[in-house]
């Protein structure tokens, strides 16, 4: 009897030593939460870009972007910080990485990108779920565009100072439809998933569960006028995973039954010119909740973007009731920098609007040509053949930079 104490009062004791309250672990964890994620744009909409997949992060929500509203060369690197006190119960933020590159060459467009999409922490154990996604668009006509996303969920489970992980094969498929005067409707679906165990299993029985990411059907209605503004409305109806619960507290369910996500935002172009460009980006969600004992709540969003020749500055903010986050982000845009030294061609530019440009005049000027297909077009966007030329004209033009240095 003394024995079977002094093993209990161990167990109890490691895991306590980890932050978590309990010796052993009966049930699976989530593998999706409703908080925003993405860039500083995608944040600042509020997600609501069901419609409006226009950025490499966007892309997520809807493949069928890739072949009608990406832009024609995109790239992304993002890394910011979410605090969750109701997931890791402690000040401590949960880092999080994007990367991403895609290719918009009617009819057809193509995406390469990596994500970290949920994540739960306390003290020094963390479930996080990382996708690695292939994307493919293809519009099927002048007004209709479909994608999909090949996906490899990856399940990193850390306790004690050893990570276990399990890998799982996902997709999703998405299309867009657009409207007259650019009006656009969107819906994508994503199935439900479990990432398994594996075979190992950690120091507190039972530790190393199952992650259940839910089913997801996401509808939406877009508005892009011209290259300056665009708002858009969302709603994500995200199944059930029976049984799933917080990784803090095994006996507070997360994610039990089914939710309608409703995401509302708009983003405004406050000036452009060839050196220089500021974005301001807002909107709100409903978060209703997924977590048992926890209310549902409104969020408030805001994202501004000021990028001067390469470089890419952001902060943003997501606000609600005992929610603050934060976000500040800096890169260099590898695309625009190989334009700015001359490796590629620079893009053609439409008429510059200076200072608060129309928001709702029709134009065409400046959009992705595979949203534009079928209007007559001022200025010519990059053909399939042009992007080719370009791309095998990189390493001469590399060499004939360094050559001149």
């Amino acid at each position: 009897m003394f024995a079977l104490l002094l093993i209990l009062f161990a167990n109890n004791a490691s895991a306590q030593v980890q932050g978590i309250p309990y010796p052993q672990r009966f049930y699976p964890y989530q593998g999706w939460g409703a908080i925003v994620r993405g860039d500083t744009n995608t944040i600042g909409m509020a997600g609501a870009t069901v419609a409006l997949p226009n950025t490499i992060s966007a892309v997520e929500s809807n493949p069928g972007g890739l072949a009608m509203t990406l832009p024609s060369v995109s790239a992304q690197i993002n890394s910011y910080s979410i605090q969750q006190p109701e997931l890791n119960r402690s000040a401590d933020a949960i880092k999080e990485y994007q990367w991403g590159l895609g290719a918009n060459l009617p009819p057809w467009g193509f995406a390469l990108s990596y994500y970290s999409t949920a994540s739960e922490k306390v003290g020094s154990s963390e479930i996080n779920i990382r996708q690695f996604r292939l994307g493919v668009g293809r519009l099927l006509s002048q007004r209709l565009a479909v994608g999909f996303n090949f996906e490899i969920h990856k399940a990193d489970r850390e306790f004690g100072g050893n990570t276990y992980n399990a890998g799982k094969i996902g997709w999703r498929f998405g299309a867009l439809y657009k409207l007259k005067d650019h009006w656009i409707l969107g819906a994508s679906y994503a199935p439900a998933l479990i990432i398994d165990a594996g075979a190992e299993d950690t120091p507190s029985s039972g530790f190393n569960q199952a992650i259940l990411e839910p089913q997801i059907i996401s509808f939406g209605v877009g508005y892009l006028p011209n290259r300056f503004f665009k708002a858009g409305f969302s709603v994500l109806a995200v199944g059930g995973t029976d049984h799933t619960a917080l990784l803090f507290d095994q006996n507070i369910p997360y994610g039990q039954s089914f939710t309608l996500q409703p995401r509302v935002g708009a983003s405004y172009v406050l000036a452009e010119y060839n050196w220089i460009k500021a974005e301001f980006a807002a909107g709100s969600y409903l978060e209703v909740s997924r977590i048992g004992g926890q209310s549902d709540r409104l969020h408030l969003t805001f994202g501004l973007e000021v990028n001067p020749w390469f470089i890419n500055t952001g902060v943003g903010s997501d606000l609600a009731s005992h929610y603050k986050n934060f976000s500040a982000s800096l890169g260099i845009d590898i695309v625009r920098t190989a334009r700015f030294f001359g490796i590629i061609p620079k893009d053609p530019v439409p008429p510059y609007q200076g200072v608060l440009p129309s928001m709702t005049r029709i134009s065409n000027d400046g959009l992705p040509s595979g949203f534009t297909q079928g209007e007559k077009q001022k200025i010519a966007q990059p053909s399939v053949k042009d992007v080719q030329k370009i791309i095998e004209q990189i390493p001469a033009r590399v060499r004939e930079k360094i050559k001149h240095r």
